[in-house]
């Protein structure tokens, strides 16, 4: 899921794996902040010289005309005080990583782009719109850019009711889903082309959809109390620059 190598099956099973397991979805979505940020480091060629340095560390009795890298590289690390140097580098990166998993998973509740996107920050700010149409209340915000399109819901229902995202199973797949539910009514159902969600009181829900192909998508979502649609409006993702 991480990597985007998933197939569609494999994602509607996920998908529902993670909606019936909440703790599943905050370690899942910690491992997608790491993984966002380990993308985000620049990759550097080594420097020219660093070949010669690593000959020149080496004794003169273990420099056959050839030597391979992988022999060069350990006999450079073969002494104590540099053992010791990667040890305590390995450490640190060890603790940072722990830290910013655990500082993610006490932050989920918050539902924020930088918590659960990772490092990808936003151009321009979320679009936002306020529903207040008894029994519900519901504030929505979204963003769309190239290849993906970012939806959160934060609803409060004093009845029933049912919340459905329905897209063109060809042109997006659901990256992202999570639930953060003071009540759950019924499970969710994920299908090709559409998320059911039955809920009631406070409940929040947080979605990311990807893009298939070259081509902008519209995602639509409905609210319906009783059968019967109370609201309901597009949200669009950008095609690629």
């Amino acid at each position: 899921m991480i990597d985007q190598t998933a197939s569609a099956d494999e994602i509607k099973a996920f998908n529902e794996y993670l909606a019936r397991h909440p703790e599943a979805v905050e370690i899942y979505a910690a491992q997608q902040k790491i993984s966002d940020m380990l993308a985000a480091i620049p990759q550097f060629d080594p420097p020219p010289y660093l070949q010669g340095k690593i000959m020149a560390a080496l004794p003169p009795s273990s420099r056959p005309g050839r030597v391979s890298w992988l022999q060069a590289i350990s006999s450079w690390l073969a002494p104590p005080q540099w053992r010791f140097a990667f040890s305590l580098v390995a450490g640190i990166i060890v603790g940072i990583c722990a830290f910013i998993l655990f500082f993610s998973i006490k932050n989920l509740d918050n539902l924020s782009e930088d918590s659960l996107i990772g490092t990808a920050l936003f151009s321009t700010p979320m679009q936002t719109q306020r529903i207040e149409h008894t029994p519900i209340k519901a504030d929505i915000a979204w963003h769309s850019e190239p290849q993906r399109l970012v939806v959160k819901l934060a609803l409060e229902a004093a009845e029933p009711v049912t919340v459905e995202f329905t897209f063109n199973a060809n042109d997006l797949y659901l990256n992202q889903f999570y639930q953060s539910a003071g009540h759950l009514a019924h499970p969710v159902t994920f299908e090709p082309g559409s998320i059911k969600i039955d809920t009631v009181e406070e409940n929040r829900y947080f979605l990311v959809f990807s893009s298939r192909g070259s081509v902008g998508a519209t995602v639509q979502m409905s609210i319906y109390y009783k059968g019967e649609l109370m609201f309901t409006r597009p949200f669009y993702s950008l095609p690629p620059d």
